[in-house]
């Protein structure tokens, strides 16, 4: 206790030499545990990083809290040109503390979001104050922070003198109607059946309808049953999402994949549904026609169930016009965001739809025969190929342990086929064998690890803040290990020499957001960016008043070129 009452007096008495001045005029005690230095602690704008956004019935002000650090819930406060707000802030609830410098307390790990009911028409003045300590012994001082803002729906800007800070609301969320937003996700479901995990499965219920001699009402009913298990898929999907949120969790599209576990059951999924296709095994009625179901669309209950699959093998990808509509659809009500979620699933079942109504189109395809069968076998080398990508996603998240476990169940469903090919009796070692594999998921190993290492290249909003004050230019890229466009504009563009040479010429500052693991503060500005999924890059001109650059999520070199050209950094006076 005595080391908390040190630290207060001290701070009370603070000189320059004995405290420390944050950017934003705020003083902070230098004051740690006997033996520690103060250049262990972070900066309060560090410990505490705020962002503000807005909502349909105000602002919410969301902290992003480091590790070690706590805030308290009797240390904010909130005011609107001078009037007192702190009354009618929606705080959730924290956790009790009985606390050596303020007895009974709660406090906040992590993240604390605050909506703030906003009841004017007109721009204000926000002034917002928080406080907290780390679990170390330093506590800092009340925090205060000001923001000009432009009500409704305009800029919100830091306005404290000793360091601008702005920060943009764009007006992509806001702009967008729903009927541009159920376009984008018809266009972008569409879209996804060209993904490399999608398009094996299409494939084949393709040439199974152009093969079969069901009758057109028949066919009509098989596309609209598949159709039916994209849509209420999605439906789930968005169910899932919508309740997250409800409850406080920052979540997106691609969610689900910051979860190792869950990606290793992908790996297992496109392993299986690749050793079926090459022909590793007999697949019978006992498989619920899985293998026969994907190869000639057979059964209603197929067609619905291959449809999910499709929705399944699709969620590690976000197509273009999938941003923006659903980065609309997660900020209206339930009703609106079902609607655009189903206009995805209808846009993703339009091609098998539409050859089911017109079997003519089948023409332009190749005729039955042998063929198929080789290139079904063929079809199961995309999904090897995307097994071992997951694979390796698995390892970023949890090391080599991970990937050491998840080959040991694959080995376990491969001798479980193995065992259906030899002895079609053995079905209670092909259970145990699956049930193995299954176990493995829940192995402490793939437990995800968390990226905790401040580096200069790591996107935070106070990283960029500082670069702009420094007149660069910023560039951000929001990516993560298991988004494929992603990767595959980092491969082919964003690392590029020509593309580097520009960016080093132009002395832009190249900062990367990192959404492998989950990430509030990263989940905070996609969505400050009418977005719920990755990939987004913004372009932050050198001029700090400038506007801040969306770039579309397919990236060419030409226009990273063009980027670059439109919007320059400083130059440095020529040295004579």
């Amino acid at each position: 206790m005595h080391h908390f009452l040190l630290s207060l007096i001290l701070l009370l008495l603070a000189s320059p030499g004995q405290a420390q001045t944050s950017p934003f005029g705020n003083t902070a005690a230098n004051i740690g545990l006997p033996g520690q230095s103060s250049e262990s602690f972070l900066p309060v704008e560090k410990a505490y990083q705020l962002s503000i956004k807005p909502t349909p019935r105000g602002l919410s002000l969301q902290w992003r809290i480091a590790d070690g650090y706590f805030l308290y819930r009797h240390g904010f406060k909130a005011a609107i040109d001078g009037q007192d707000l702190g009354a009618t802030a929606d705080l959730p609830e924290g956790i009790a503390k009985t606390d050596e410098l303020f007895g009974d307390v709660e406090i906040y790990y992590r993240q604390l979001v605050a909506e703030l009911p906003i009841d004017t028409d007109s721009a204000f003045i926000l002034e917002v104050q928080s406080q907290g300590c780390s679990e170390e012994g330093l506590c800092y001082p009340p925090y205060k922070q000001r923001f000009q803002v432009e009500w409704p729906g305009g800029e919100i800007r830091e306005i404290d003198a000793t360091a601008p800070r702005t920060a943009t609301v764009p007006p992509a969320a806001d702009s967008i109607t729903l009927p541009l937003a159920a376009l984008f996700a018809f266009l972008g479901g569409l879209i996804l059946n060209l993904m490399p995990c999608v398009l094996p499965i299409l494939s084949l219920k393709a040439l199974g309808l152009a093969s079969s001699h069901d009758s057109r009402g028949r066919r009509i009913a098989h596309g609209w049953w598949y159709a039916a298990g994209i849509i209420a898929s999605f439906c789930v999907i968005a169910a899932v999402l919508i309740g997250l949120k409800s409850a406080g969790s920052a979540v997106g599209w691609g969610f689900q994949l910051q979860s190792s576990w869950f990606v290793a059951a992908l790996v297992y999924l496109f392993f299986l549904m690749a050793l079926l296709l090459a022909g590793a095994a007999n697949v019978g009625g006992q498989w619920v026609g899985f293998g026969q179901a994907l190869a000639s669309g057979g059964g209603y209950r197929g067609s619905f169930f291959t449809g999910a699959l499709a929705v399944l093998v699709a969620s590690p990808c976000t197509a273009p016009f999938m941003g923006s509509a659903m980065g609309f659809a997660l900020t209206q009500g339930a009703a609106v965001a079902l609607l655009v979620f189903v206009c995805l699933g209808l846009g993703m079942a339009a091609p098998f739809l539409l050859l089911s109504y017109l079997p003519r189109l089948g023409r332009w395809l190749p005729k039955p025969g042998a063929w198929m069968e080789r290139f079904r076998q063929f079809l199961a080398f995309p999904l090897f190929a995307t097994a071992i990508w997951l694979l390796w996603v698995v390892g970023r998240q949890t090391g080599v342990d991970g990937i050491a476990l998840v080959l040991s169940g694959c080995l376990l469903i491969a001798l479980a086929l193995w065992f259906n090919g030899v002895s079609m009796t053995a079905k209670g070692a092909r259970l145990l064998l699956f049930a193995g594999a299954l176990a493995l998921l829940t192995s402490p190993v793939l437990r995800s690890m968390t990226t905790t290492v401040d580096q200069p290249d790591i996107f935070s909003e106070a990283r960029v803040e500082q670069l702009r004050a420094q007149g660069k230019p910023v560039f951000v890229n929001f990516t993560a290990d298991w988004c494929i466009t992603c990767l595959a504009n980092e491969r082919w563009v964003l690392s590029k020499d020509e593309v580097i040479d520009a960016f080093r010429q132009q002395g832009v500052a190249y900062l990367k957001a990192d959404w492998t693991h989950y990430d509030p503060a990263i989940s905070a500005t996609l969505e400050s960016w009418g977005r719920s999924g990755i990939p987004l890059y913004l372009y932050y001109p050198a001029d700090i008043s400038g506007q801040v650059r969306i770039l579309p999520q397919i990236l060419s070199i030409d226009l990273m070129l063009k980027t670059l050209r439109e919007n320059p950094g400083l130059r440095q006076p020529a040295v004579n």
